[in-house]
């Protein structure tokens, strides 16, 4: 997800929920262990000036 447009100038906080299991946890352990968490690099980059202040609405399924 893109989440540029909900970025405040200054201090953010990102928090994100894991699931343990899913419908398709069988592929996606082809290449590392089945555990809770996020194991690979996440990255965050700042570019450009702070966008205006919007409510969030992020989601997905």
């Amino acid at each position: 997800y893109d989440i540029t447009p909900y970025l405040i100038e200054g201090a953010n906080q990102i928090a994100v929920e894991v699931y343990r299991y899913s419908d398709g946890d069988w592929l996606e352990d082809q290449d590392m262990i089945r555990l809770s968490g996020i194991f690979r690099p996440v990255t965050t980059t700042a570019r450009g000036p702070a966008p205006p202040v919007r409510p969030p609405a992020i989601g997905g399924r």
